[in-house]
């Protein structure tokens, strides 16, 4: 949204002011009202409004192409065509101001929303009906709901990310990549993720690369690969996560993750699996039901900790492997209850530490 200033009005002119002074004229000139930066939207409203409470525009192009500055574009409720390309150089804010159902979509169907900006934009108190890719800049996302659609919901590329309580539907893969389509992706920049859900992802819930990410009480699950893959030097804290019902809980590849108070079950190949050049650090969480083994690092450079965890039910497997690896490998204060064969099981490790587990 370009910001441009707003042409003031004039109160008189220069020629008349002398001349009244001259004439002894004692009247002052009276300021105008502030103008509000906050403009409303009602689709349902007349044609010809002006943005104002009492006279809301209809379309968010025409809150977003307005010629001063603004800070709020306020929704009623209803279904909103967004334009599908725009640039933000200012902070703006778009939420649902009252309590029926809001959401935004691309203009045109199968049309996906990519918006970039310099500036912080919040959406707030809405769903979104398309895809949204963002570019650069500083997003925050309150109380949003994603509707179901072609995966990816959100494509974040070099942006500061801030999410609060984001909802995920179903998603669908893209007509020509069956299988696949992963729900949110992260390619730079950070993230702030807390509370929300996605588990109706074809493949990857939340990937992250080159990030830097802190995630708090998310519930995820994927159908094909890992609902939580960190890779390409991202540097991940996750705690309270509650991974169900997948093939690998969390994936990680060159990059750093601590994962604290995690909940994993029944994911059938593994629940953490770490490989090359990986740092991992797993503390106070709790593995069920992961029948070929619930912790697995393996790879050249690769380092993993886990601590203080209950690792219970592996029918094939170790509980633990970890092999071909010169990186610290320390397992210290865990329960692990019925393992498959040895509960910890090392191949061609340089550098282990395992102590005070309690293995049943």
């Amino acid at each position: 949204m370009q910001e441009r200033a707003h042409p003031h009005r004039a109160l008189g002119l220069l020629a008349l002011a002398g001349l009244a002074s001259a004439c002894g004229d004692d009247t002052t000139a009276v300021e105008e009202p502030p103008i509000s930066t906050t403009v409303f939207v009602d689709q349902a409203a007349g044609p010809g409004g002006d943005g104002s409470y009492e006279r809301p525009f209809q379309t968010v192009r025409e809150a977003l192409e307005l010629d001063r500055p603004i800070e709020v574009v306020a929704l009623a409720g209803g279904r909103y065509p967004a334009p599908p390309s725009w640039a933000f150089d200012a902070p703006l804010t778009i939420l649902a101001h009252t309590e029926e159902p809001t959401a935004l979509e691309a203009e045109a169907p199968a049309e996906s929303l990519s918006w970039a900006a310099t500036a912080v934009l919040v959406l707030r108190d809405l769903a979104l009906a398309s895809p949204l890719s963002f570019d650069g800049g500083e997003l925050e996302l309150r109380q949003l709901s994603i509707e179901p659609m072609v995966a990816p919901a959100l494509a974040l590329t070099g942006a500061s990310a801030r999410i609060f309580d984001l909802d995920v539907g179903e998603l669908q893969s893209p007509a020509d990549q069956p299988g696949q389509g992963d729900g949110v992706v992260v390619d730079g920049g950070s993230l702030e993720w807390t509370g929300g859900s996605m588990t109706q992802v074809p493949d990857r819930a939340l990937v992250l690369s080159g990030a830097q990410a802190t995630i708090t009480s998310l519930t995820l699950a994927s159908v094909m690969r890992a609902p939580l893959t960190v890779s390409d030097g991202s540097d991940v804290d996750a705690s309270d996560l509650v991974i169900e019902d997948v093939s690998i809980g969390v994936f990680v590849d060159q990059a750093t993750l601590r994962l604290d108070h995690a909940f994993v079950n029944n994911a059938a190949t593994a629940g953490v699996m770490a490989s090359a050049l990986s740092t991992t650090h797993i503390t106070a969480s709790t593995f069920s039901d992961c029948p070929n083994g619930h912790v697995s690092v393996q790879g050249e450079g690769a380092s993993m900790t886990v601590e203080d965890s209950v690792l219970d039910g592996s029918v094939f497997f170790g509980c633990v492997f970890a092999s071909y690896t010169a990186g610290a490998i320390v397992f210290r204060g865990n329960q692990l209850s019925h393992c498959a064969g040895s509960a910890i099981q090392l191949s061609e490790v340089q550098d282990a530490v395992i102590e005070d587990n309690v293995i049943s």
